[in-house]
Formats: structure tokens, C-alpha cells, sequence
């Protein structure tokens, strides 16, 4: 599937099983690693979705235009797997993922659907970490040469963060890992998010890496399969 210089693919298995699971790689992301993942998950319809680095670029229009063209074809898929008699759906997000998956799962949850949402690593505010982020700093360089400024882009994309797109997730079971000096996700950025979910949220379970950045937090939580696939399979 295309868009400009965008694609999406996908890569399943386990499609006999009405326990769907939905993997979103964080940004650049080699796929075969999130295919090694999925297969820890053997009693789940996996799917991993694969997409192309310009999902984020600093081009404002075209990333919104991007997440929009990979949002609309995730919904299509869950109701194809619904169609096929999915009874459960998860979601499972990691860093850039985070944003996509929250996104799928708060329009999921506003349609009645439930869901469980995992988040590896993520943080309130998309554009704060586009922005202020050490993953992204050529593109906010970009960005500036531009003459786009932070209140441009958060004006153009804060739509798109985590928080906001918590409201219809209220009653929704999540479990987040989050490194709390994570320079890609900006800590104080980090933090804002554990605050709100904090104060408004009640169904979610925190594991925090204190000393872990975002790489090294990243991969260790991505080795908590155990945790997560007790979480999934807990009763709504």
C-alpha cells in the first residue's frame, strides 16, 4: 500500500487464534526483530506492522497525512479479523508505535470495543519528543531551516500524543513501560505522562526503568514477555 513515498506491509501469523495482537515497531525499526517477538506469542493472531521511515518526516502535512493512511488501513484490518470471529484485541506499541497504537486504541475503545494497550516507551507529547528529542534532532534542524517553529508543529501534530488520545481509554486495561531518562522520549515529557495517567486512569499498570535510557530500556522491556502475556491474558 502506497502514499507518496509511504508503504505499509504486514506480517502475520497465528491466524487461527481469536486473540488478535497488533505490534507497532518504534521508528526505523528492522522488522525481522518484531517478527522474532511476535512469535514468543504463539496462542495470539500476531501481526506486525512494517512502515516506512518517512511515516515521520519534517514535512508536517505528509506525516499527518501518513499516520492517517496507516490508521485507516489498521481499522480495516481489526474488522476483517472481527468479521473472521477476533473476540480479543490487543495492541502493543513501541516508541513512535506508542503513537499509532494509542491512536487505534482510543478509537477502538470510543466504538464500545475492549481493548488492552501495552506501550514500550512513550511519553505525553508527540511533537515535545519530535522536538526536543536526540532521536529527531535532524529533523527538527529541518524543521528550522524551514522557519517552522515548535508552536507550529505542536499546533499541526498534537493531536497525534499519547495524551491526547487517553480520553476514551478510561476503562481500558493498559500496562506501560517507561524509562524515566529516556532522552529520545525527553524525561520531563515522560513524567507529564505518568501524571495524567496517574491522576485520571486507574487501570494501568506502571514498570519504570530509573536508570535505563530509551535503547537499553527499550530492549529489556521488550524482553518482559512474561509479564505482558500474563497482562493479555488477564480477563477484560
Amino acid at each position: 500500500m502506497f502514499m507518496k513515498d509511504f508503504w505499509i506491509k504486514r506480517y502475520e501469523s497465528g491466524a487461527e487464534n481469536k486473540n488478535v495482537l497488533l505490534i507497532f515497531p518504534h521508528w526505523k525499526a528492522s522488522v525481522w526483530f518484531y517478527r522474532l517477538f511476535a512469535m514468543l506469542f504463539k496462542d495470539f493472531h500476531t501481526v506486525v506492522y512494517a512502515y516506512a521511515d518517512s511515516l515521520l518526516s519534517p514535512n508536517i502535512s505528509n506525516t499527518i497525512d501518513n499516520f492517517a493512511e496507516l490508521e485507516t488501513a489498521v481499522l480495516a484490518d481489526i474488522k476483517k479479523f472481527q468479521l473472521s470471529g477476533a473476540n480479543q484485541l490487543n495492541i502493543y506499541g513501541v516508541s513512535l508505535g506508542s503513537v499509532i497504537a494509542t491512536r487505534i486504541a482510543s478509537s477502538l475503545a470510543g466504538q464500545g470495543e475492549v481493548i488492552a494497550l501495552v506501550l514500550n516507551l512513550s511519553a505525553a507529547s508527540f511533537p515535545r519528543s519530535i522536538w526536543e528529542g536526540t532521536a529527531t534532532f535532524r529533523i527538527r534542524k529541518s524543521f528550522q531551516k524551514l522557519g517552522v517553529t515548535f508552536g507550529n508543529l505542536n499546533g499541526a501534530w498534537n493531536f497525534l500524543s499519547p495524551a491526547e488520545n487517553m480520553v476514551n481509554l478510561k476503562n481500558s486495561r493498559m500496562l506501560f513501560f517507561l524509562s524515566l531518562p529516556d532522552r529520545v522520549m525527553v524525561p520531563s515529557n515522560v513524567q507529564a505522562l505518568v501524571e495524567e495517567i496517574r491522576r485520571d486512569y486507574p487501570k494501568v499498570d506502571f514498570h519504570f526503568n530509573r536508570f535505563l535510557g530509551h535503547r537499553l530500556g527499550g530492549i529489556k522491556n521488550l524482553l518482559m514477555t512474561p509479564t505482558i502475556k500474563r497482562f493479555l491474558k488477564q480477563n477484560p
